[in-house]
């Protein structure tokens, strides 16, 4: 049987264990540049610009790494 990989949580857990900054792009245009806290099922805990972000995940677009 053919385990499933979910490339999602890879890619978020890469970030979160690297502190990798990256900027994410919301459906409504809006951007935010920081790091990941943690995350779940449904929602990201973003931190940027000293603060706590909790997002849902319907509501990201893209997730760019690197600097801009």
């Amino acid at each position: 049987m053919v385990e499933k990989r979910n490339i999602q949580d890879e890619y978020l857990e890469t970030l979160k264990n690297e502190k990798k900054e990256f900027t994410v792009f919301l459906t409504n245009g809006f951007q935010l540049r920081g790091t990941l806290y943690d995350y779940d099922k449904y929602m990201i805990d973003f931190f940027s610009q000293e603060r706590h972000h909790l997002i849902y995940k319907h509501a990201i677009s893209t997730f760019v790494e690197g600097t801009q």
